[in-house]
Protein backbone atom coordinates (compact mmCIF):
# COMPACT_ATOMS: atom_id res chain seq x y z
CA UNK A 1 0.00 0.00 0.00
CA UNK A 2 2.69 2.51 1.08
CA UNK A 3 4.83 1.15 -2.45
CA UNK A 4 1.56 2.47 -4.13
CA UNK A 5 1.10 5.47 -2.49
CA UNK A 6 5.11 6.20 -3.31
CA UNK A 7 4.55 5.43 -7.37
CA UNK A 8 1.43 7.93 -6.75
CA UNK A 9 3.65 10.92 -5.51
CA UNK A 10 6.37 10.08 -8.14
CA UNK A 11 4.03 10.04 -11.16
CA UNK A 12 2.28 13.23 -9.93
CA UNK A 13 5.70 14.60 -9.75
CA UNK A 14 5.94 13.80 -12.88
CA UNK A 15 3.47 14.67 -14.51
CA UNK A 16 3.91 18.56 -12.81
CA UNK A 17 7.38 18.64 -13.98
CA UNK A 18 5.80 17.87 -17.65
CA UNK A 19 3.20 20.54 -17.64
CA UNK A 20 6.16 23.23 -16.08
CA UNK A 21 8.78 22.12 -18.77
CA UNK A 22 5.40 22.83 -21.58
CA UNK A 23 4.72 25.86 -20.39
CA UNK A 24 8.53 27.27 -20.32
CA UNK A 25 8.61 25.77 -23.93
CA UNK A 26 5.47 27.79 -25.30
CA UNK A 27 6.58 31.03 -23.85
CA UNK A 28 10.29 31.00 -25.51
CA UNK A 29 8.94 29.56 -28.48
CA UNK A 30 6.36 32.39 -28.81
CA UNK A 31 8.57 35.05 -27.86
CA UNK A 32 9.66 37.50 -30.51
CA UNK A 33 12.76 37.17 -32.10
CA UNK A 34 15.45 39.90 -30.02
CA UNK A 35 16.28 42.17 -32.93
CA UNK A 36 19.09 42.85 -31.34
CA UNK A 37 20.67 39.62 -32.15
CA UNK A 38 22.62 39.63 -35.84
CA UNK A 39 24.12 37.01 -37.33
CA UNK A 40 27.67 37.24 -38.85
CA UNK A 41 26.36 36.84 -42.22
CA UNK A 42 23.87 39.79 -41.82
CA UNK A 43 26.55 41.91 -40.66
CA UNK A 44 28.38 40.92 -43.89
CA UNK A 45 25.24 42.27 -45.96
CA UNK A 46 24.76 45.43 -43.51
CA UNK A 47 26.17 48.80 -45.46
CA UNK A 48 28.36 50.19 -42.94
CA UNK A 49 30.47 53.71 -43.19
CA UNK A 50 33.11 53.93 -45.31
CA UNK A 51 36.02 55.55 -44.48
CA UNK A 52 39.33 56.17 -46.92
CA UNK A 53 42.54 55.14 -45.44
CA UNK A 54 46.16 55.35 -46.16
CA UNK A 55 47.11 52.21 -48.01
CA UNK A 56 50.27 53.34 -48.33
CA UNK A 57 50.86 52.08 -44.78
CA UNK A 58 49.13 48.68 -45.44
CA UNK A 59 50.58 45.34 -45.41
CA UNK A 60 49.22 42.93 -48.41
CA UNK A 61 46.74 41.36 -45.93
CA UNK A 62 45.37 44.29 -44.41
CA UNK A 63 44.89 45.76 -48.63
CA UNK A 64 42.74 42.34 -49.39
CA UNK A 65 40.31 43.23 -46.51
CA UNK A 66 40.86 47.46 -47.33
CA UNK A 67 39.78 46.07 -51.61
CA UNK A 68 36.78 44.28 -50.19
CA UNK A 69 35.54 47.19 -48.29
CA UNK A 70 36.05 49.49 -51.42
CA UNK A 71 34.23 47.21 -53.70
CA UNK A 72 31.06 46.73 -51.07
CA UNK A 73 30.93 50.74 -51.03
CA UNK A 74 31.57 50.94 -54.76
CA UNK A 75 34.36 53.34 -54.38
CA UNK A 76 35.92 52.70 -57.31
CA UNK A 77 38.17 55.18 -57.67
CA UNK A 78 39.60 54.17 -54.44
CA UNK A 79 39.71 50.41 -55.47
CA UNK A 80 41.51 51.43 -57.90
CA UNK A 81 44.46 53.04 -55.52
CA UNK A 82 44.03 50.15 -53.59
CA UNK A 83 44.37 47.38 -56.28
CA UNK A 84 47.43 49.09 -57.70
CA UNK A 85 49.17 49.20 -54.14
CA UNK A 86 48.76 45.79 -53.96
CA UNK A 87 50.39 44.66 -57.26
CA UNK A 88 53.27 47.28 -56.39
CA UNK A 89 53.60 44.95 -53.01
CA UNK A 90 53.58 41.76 -54.92
CA UNK A 91 55.35 42.69 -58.40
CA UNK A 92 58.54 40.42 -58.92
CA UNK A 93 58.15 38.47 -55.52
CA UNK A 94 57.96 34.95 -56.91
CA UNK A 95 56.39 33.89 -53.76
CA UNK A 96 53.43 36.19 -53.92
CA UNK A 97 53.17 35.59 -57.73
CA UNK A 98 49.21 34.44 -58.05
CA UNK A 99 48.45 37.33 -55.47
CA UNK A 100 49.84 39.98 -57.93
CA UNK A 101 48.12 37.95 -60.92
CA UNK A 102 44.68 37.56 -59.07
CA UNK A 103 44.95 41.59 -58.25
CA UNK A 104 45.02 42.39 -61.86
CA UNK A 105 42.31 39.92 -63.24
CA UNK A 106 40.47 41.44 -59.62
CA UNK A 107 40.96 44.92 -60.93
CA UNK A 108 39.68 43.98 -64.81
CA UNK A 109 36.67 42.17 -63.02
CA UNK A 110 35.67 45.26 -60.99
CA UNK A 111 34.93 47.39 -64.03
CA UNK A 112 33.58 45.53 -65.87
CA UNK A 113 30.67 44.51 -63.33
CA UNK A 114 30.55 47.88 -62.56
CA UNK A 115 29.53 48.21 -66.23
CA UNK A 116 26.76 45.40 -65.71
CA UNK A 117 25.45 46.49 -62.86
CA UNK A 118 24.63 50.44 -63.45
CA UNK A 119 23.42 49.27 -67.07
CA UNK A 120 26.36 50.77 -68.84
CA UNK A 121 27.42 48.07 -70.80
CA UNK A 122 25.76 47.27 -74.47
CA UNK A 123 23.60 50.38 -74.37
CA UNK A 124 25.98 52.25 -76.56
CA UNK A 125 27.60 51.46 -79.65
CA UNK A 126 31.02 52.81 -78.33
CA UNK A 127 33.30 51.27 -76.07
CA UNK A 128 32.63 52.70 -72.75
CA UNK A 129 36.09 54.09 -70.50
CA UNK A 130 35.66 51.26 -67.55
CA UNK A 131 35.62 48.56 -70.11
CA UNK A 132 38.94 50.38 -72.39
CA UNK A 133 40.72 50.20 -68.41
CA UNK A 134 39.42 46.60 -68.02
CA UNK A 135 40.97 45.69 -71.52
CA UNK A 136 44.25 47.21 -70.71
CA UNK A 137 44.59 45.32 -67.42
CA UNK A 138 44.22 42.17 -69.77
CA UNK A 139 46.63 43.25 -72.31
CA UNK A 140 49.50 44.10 -69.18
CA UNK A 141 48.92 40.38 -68.51
CA UNK A 142 49.66 39.40 -71.90
CA UNK A 143 52.58 41.40 -72.00
CA UNK A 144 54.09 40.60 -69.06
CA UNK A 145 53.31 36.90 -68.93
CA UNK A 146 53.25 36.02 -72.97
CA UNK A 147 53.71 32.72 -73.09
CA UNK A 148 51.54 31.49 -69.80
CA UNK A 149 48.50 30.20 -69.11
CA UNK A 150 47.37 33.65 -67.41
CA UNK A 151 47.89 35.33 -70.54
CA UNK A 152 46.08 32.60 -72.65
CA UNK A 153 43.02 33.28 -69.83
CA UNK A 154 43.43 36.96 -70.46
CA UNK A 155 43.12 36.81 -74.02
CA UNK A 156 39.78 34.79 -73.50
CA UNK A 157 38.24 37.05 -71.44
CA UNK A 158 39.23 39.89 -73.75
CA UNK A 159 36.68 37.70 -76.41
CA UNK A 160 34.41 37.67 -73.63
CA UNK A 161 34.30 40.98 -73.35
CA UNK A 162 32.64 41.16 -76.71
CA UNK A 163 31.01 38.62 -76.66
CA UNK A 164 28.93 38.24 -73.05
CA UNK A 165 25.43 36.88 -72.22
CA UNK A 166 23.92 40.32 -71.08
CA UNK A 167 23.30 41.86 -74.05
CA UNK A 168 22.48 40.72 -77.77
CA UNK A 169 22.73 44.34 -78.83
CA UNK A 170 26.05 44.32 -77.88
CA UNK A 171 27.40 41.11 -79.43
CA UNK A 172 25.73 42.00 -82.69
CA UNK A 173 27.36 45.30 -82.98
CA UNK A 174 31.30 43.70 -81.53
CA UNK A 175 30.71 40.19 -83.38
CA UNK A 176 33.96 40.45 -85.22
CA UNK A 177 35.92 42.21 -82.47
CA UNK A 178 35.12 39.15 -80.80
CA UNK A 179 35.62 36.92 -83.05
CA UNK A 180 39.46 38.85 -83.52
CA UNK A 181 40.17 38.36 -79.88
CA UNK A 182 39.21 34.05 -79.48
CA UNK A 183 40.86 33.83 -82.95
CA UNK A 184 44.02 35.01 -81.24
CA UNK A 185 43.60 32.89 -78.00
CA UNK A 186 43.54 29.68 -80.54
CA UNK A 187 46.34 31.17 -82.76
CA UNK A 188 48.84 32.03 -79.87
CA UNK A 189 47.63 29.52 -77.24
CA UNK A 190 46.79 26.63 -79.29
CA UNK A 191 47.31 23.31 -76.82
CA UNK A 192 45.42 25.46 -73.79
CA UNK A 193 42.11 24.66 -72.14
CA UNK A 194 41.33 28.55 -73.17
CA UNK A 195 42.10 27.56 -76.69
CA UNK A 196 39.22 24.58 -76.46
CA UNK A 197 36.25 27.03 -74.79
CA UNK A 198 37.53 29.87 -77.81
CA UNK A 199 36.53 27.30 -80.69
CA UNK A 200 33.40 26.80 -79.05
CA UNK A 201 32.82 30.41 -78.72
CA UNK A 202 33.84 30.79 -82.33
CA UNK A 203 31.55 27.84 -83.23
CA UNK A 204 28.43 30.00 -81.42
CA UNK A 205 29.15 33.06 -83.32
CA UNK A 206 29.25 31.64 -86.55
CA UNK A 207 25.83 30.08 -86.35
CA UNK A 208 24.66 34.03 -85.05
CA UNK A 209 25.70 34.92 -88.34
Amino acid sequence: MKKSRNLKWVLLGLSAACIVALALWMKFANRPPDKTEVRESELEDMELPFERKNTEAMGLGQLKVYIRECERARDFSECERAYQQAIQLTLGKESMFRDFIDFQFGLAELYLNSLWEYGQFGKQEEIPPGLNRAMDIYDEIIASYPNSELAAEAQFKKGEVFHNEFSGYWNRLHRDDAVREFQKVVQNYPHTDQARRAKERLATLQKEE
